[in-house]
């Protein structure tokens, strides 16, 4: 039943909007709420809050209720936290497209950190209804992350380990489409001297490789 909803939500015309105003009854009526509400309650199942994070994973329903799902950012944030929540790196994605949206781009990063592998590098394609804002979100965390990165290189300090690891998916994201000059540009700028080797071993792999 559940499912049925948010997809009957989805759909409405102009996209998903004002999820306070659907009531939802879970459980054989046990009890009724919205959505949003739903992920905070204490008795809705893990399940119920699993599709409904999913939905909001989706610029398309993100879009047009943001502002409503900023008022459920810390509900959100404790789903992640939740070692038994199976959505709980899609929950710190969701928290930090929500940031995004509110311009707290260093709280969307470390939410995008959080959310590992649930942040992908390559932007989802386009929608009709609200074009490339996937891909404005993904460039602009990658920003982010370089800058910060950068900026830690240069001053010395501690670099956490997982915008550690989302900066070596940038390096091996670029190596493996054999953008060499970006590579090597990226690596004199934050001192990744591992990096223009790995880059310079490839240039003459592919020089040998002509020359043969």
């Amino acid at each position: 039943m559940t499912l049925f909803l948010l997809n009957q939500w989805r759909k409405q015309p102009g996209g998903a909007q004002d999820a306070k105003r659907i009531n939802v009854n879970f459980y054989n009526n046990k009890f009724s709420g919205a959505f949003l509400l739903a992920l905070e309650s204490g008795t809705s199942p893990m399940r119920e809050k699993e599709l409904i994070i999913e939905a909001l994973d989706d610029w398309d329903v993100l879009t047009p209720t943001w502002f409503e799902v900023a008022d459920y950012v810390s509900v959100i944030e404790q789903l992640h936290e939740n070692e038994n929540f199976k959505e709980r790196h899609r929950a710190a994605l969701v928290a930090s497209k929500v940031a995004y949206c509110l311009g707290d781009y260093c709280g969307a990063l470390q939410l995008a950190l959080a959310a590992g592998d649930k942040f992908q590098l390559t932007p989802r394609p386009p929608s009709n209804l609200v074009g490339s804002q996937d891909e404005q979100y993904v460039n602009k965390m990658i920003e982010h992350a370089l800058d910060t990165y950068k900026q830690a290189k240069r001053s010395g300090s501690n670099i956490d380990e997982s915008l550690e690891k989302l900066i070596n998916r940038i390096f091996e994201r670029n190596m493996k489409r054999k953008e060499l000059r970006y590579v090597i540009g990226l690596a004199l700028d934050t001192r990744r001297t591992d990096m223009i080797i790995a880059a310079i071993k490839v240039l003459f792999r592919f020089i040998r490789s002509f020359s043969c």
